[in-house]
């Protein structure tokens, strides 16, 4: 996979970050009050449900780490590069609105995004590959390929402002459902 993709992707997930949270410890909530009518001939077993919370907590420790590394990334880009993103992809605001409050044309509004997706990725893959807990921790996790390989998709099917607004709202709702089939 490429890392622009991520590095977007890593964008686009960015607010919903805080919602997934407290998805995951919904689940690790429920699991926990569930445990307690198990026993260790089922298939719900203590031994599975202890494991089942450990994996959520791992994935939610993953997306909190996500979210320091984008925030760290951003912090240490150019300026301008990073108000760039921040009012793209983070704001969810308009490319239309993004250029003219930065009082350039659409045009260079592009360029100017590829350079900034650019600076980013270069930081990220530092930041990732250079900490081998984290690469080992985000390559393990299956969710963010399928996050990152659904935003990819439609953003190559789809260019439309309303659409990719509203696809962002529903991502929450996609991670959580998967995480949910997965822990069940």
């Amino acid at each position: 996979m490429k890392l622009t993709i991520w590095c977007k992707s890593f964008l686009s997930i960015y607010t919903l970050i805080p919602s997934i949270i407290k998805g995951i410890d919904n689940l690790i909530l429920l699991k926990g009050v569930n445990s307690c009518e198990t026993s260790y001939t089922t298939a719900n077993s203590t031994i599975n449900q202890v494991e089942t919370i450990l994996n959520l907590s791992q994935k939610k420790v993953n997306i909190i780490n996500l979210r320091v590394l984008i925030d760290e990334a951003l912090l240490e880009m150019n300026e301008s590069n990073s108000k760039l993103l921040i009012l793209r992809y983070i704001d969810n605001i308009s490319i239309d609105k993004v250029a003219q409050a930065l009082k350039i044309s659409k045009r260079t509004f592009f360029r100017k995004l590829n350079l900034a997706i650019n600076e980013l990725e270069k930081i990220l893959k530092n930041k990732v590959f250079n900490n081998k807990t984290i690469y080992i921790n985000f390559s393990k996790e299956k969710f963010f390929d399928d996050i990152f390989n659904r935003i990819n998709a439609f953003n190559e099917r789809c260019k439309d402002e309303n659409s990719l607004r509203y696809y962002a709202e529903n991502v929450c709702n996609y991670i959580l459902n998967n995480l949910r089939k997965n822990s069940f």
